[in-house]
C-alpha cells in the first residue's frame, strides 16, 4: 500500500466532506414531505456557509471530527492508500 502524504490527505478529505454533504442533502431532501422540501429549497444555499460558521466555532466539534475522520479512512481504502 502507499503511504499517504499530508497534501493528499487534505485534498482528499475536503472531497470526502464535500461530497457527503451533498449527498446527505439530496438524500434528505426525497425523505421530506413536500412542505419541508420546499422550505429546504428555499435556505438550501446558505448550507455551506452555515457549516463553515459551525466547523470554525467548534459547535459539534466531535461529531463532525469523528464523521471527517470515518470519510477520510474510507476514501483512503477506497483508492489503497494507508492511513
Amino acid at each position: 500500500m502507499h503511504k499517504l502524504n499530508p497534501r493528499t490527505a487534505a485534498l482528499l478529505s475536503a472531497f470526502g466532506w464535500a461530497v457527503g454533504y451533498l449527498l446527505a442533502g439530496k438524500v434528505l431532501a426525497v425523505l421530506l414531505p413536500d412542505r419541508a422540501y420546499n422550505w429546504l429549497m428555499r435556505y438550501e444555499r446558505f448550507g455551506m456557509l452555515v457549516l463553515l460558521v459551525v466547523i470554525s466555532v467548534g459547535i459539534g466539534s466531535n461529531a463532525l471530527n469523528s464523521a471527517i475522520r470515518w470519510t477520510f479512512t474510507l476514501l483512503c481504502r477506497l483508492v489503497g492508500f494507508e492511513v
